[in-house]
């Protein structure tokens, strides 16, 4: 049984160890030489860049590594957002500047990153160097992330290869993740609870259109961009036939249905997120996860799942806790399907809903933030 991944994601600024670090991937992970594009392979998804040595260009030294569009573009960042980009290193891949640590996670880590046209993208770089079966199954998570386009999926525009790192080039939520809200801001109403959730449901209703099971559906993987909800982190995901079995232990602990979390008698995709979107629904009304252990093991979540009632810690109202329950039947047989859950009378609900109001303020770059890192997002106005 794999040994399931519960770290939180956490939006934190960055120590001095922490930059310490990021320097150090960076002068052994990035690319610096931007190649033209083939215009024969202009098609492909997959572009490959050519590494050379790894060196980290910085604003006032080391030009003449810089082909000319690095070089304009470091001019054009330079005295564009009036921060000092001559006392701080960056890198540069294709036309993308990197510019801080995001997040990381087992199976790469993900940059924030610049492009000429001064949009902000999410670089996630996944080593290569990895075992023959790990990297075989993040090539399945490159292809599905690829090929799924939904208005609620965290889109990725284009992927890249080095000869060290595989690199997903995605679309930036600036916004957060629904985990770091919640925190925050505690539970959210039910009525934009609703229209959240909704946008949740439509994203895995076409996964499953094609044969996708996400099977790591989390708060953490939901991020917010603009009032959308936008699913993300395809490293758990599978395509495969509706009616085949699996058995592989995935995803995290917390948000696992029993029959993931027990391994002996398999499972079907579909009924094992219709469980996540249960807790993430659970999680969403009263700030808080259904079932908590104080041991940290798959053990001790799957006996409290399965010897605790559900209870609810706050009055709501009849539809949803009916609808939250039909979502964590512990039975998968018994578990509603989500051709179900579309059209339950708490989602089809014809009250007039506000969208979830989420705005996200990036504070700009200036000059007495010589590292260069962006400042903690404000998220505000759901309740």
């Amino acid at each position: 049984m794999c040994r399931l991944n519960k770290k939180l994601i956490k939006n934190r600024k960055l120590d001095k160890i922490t930059k310490t670090k990021i320097k150090d991937e960076i002068n052994t992970k990035l690319v610096e030489k931007v190649e033209k594009p083939n215009v024969e392979n202009s098609n492909k998804k997959l572009v490959t860049v050519h590494e050379r040595d790894d060196k980290v260009v910085s604003g006032h030294e080391n030009k003449e590594l810089m082909s000319g569009h690095e070089n304009s573009l470091s001019n054009e960042l330079m005295s564009g957002y009036g921060y000092v980009c001559r006392s701080i290193q960056f890198m540069m891949i294709r036309n993308y500047m990197i510019l801080r640590l995001i997040n990381e996670g087992s199976s790469g880590k993900v940059y924030l990153a610049l492009d000429d046209k001064r949009k902000f993208f999410a670089l996630k770089f996944i080593n290569k160097t990895l075992d023959f079966h790990t990297y075989t199954k993040i090539r399945d998570e490159l292809e599905i992330s690829y090929s799924v386009k939904h208005e609620n999926i965290v889109e990725t525009n284009v992927i890249l290869e080095t000869r060290r790192s595989l690199v997903l080039v995605m679309e930036y939520c600036s916004g957060g993740d629904l985990i770091t809200f919640i925190r925050r801001n505690g539970s959210i109403s039910e009525e934009r609870a609703r229209n959240g959730f909704k946008m949740i449901l439509n994203a895995i209703k076409y996964l499953h259109s094609h044969n996708i099971y996400h099977r790591d559906i989390k708060p953490e993987n939901l991020l917010i961009q603009s009032n959308k909800l936008k699913l993300c982190d395809f490293g758990a995901s599978i395509r495969i036939r509706s009616d085949v079995r699996l058995f592989e232990t995935v995803g995290t602990m917390s948000y696992a249905a029993p029959e993931v979390l027990d391994g002996t008698c398999g499972y079907y995709g579909e009924k094992a997120d219709v469980w996540s979107l249960g807790v993430v629904l659970y999680a969403m009304v009263f700030g808080q996860l259904p079932y908590t252990t104080k041991e940290d093991n798959v053990k001790s979540v799957l006996n409290k799942i399965l010897t605790t009632k559900l209870t609810f810690p706050s009055r709501k109202s009849i539809e949803i806790v009916k609808l939250i329950k039909q979502m964590l039947q512990i039975e998968p047989s018994k578990r509603i399907s989500i051709q179900h859950i579309t059209t339950h009378p708490w989602i089809i609900n014809n009250e007039e809903n506000k969208n979830i109001e989420i705005t996200s303020n990036i504070n700009t770059i200036n000059s007495n933030n010589v590292n260069g890192e962006i400042l903690s997002i404000v998220m505000d106005n759901i309740i």
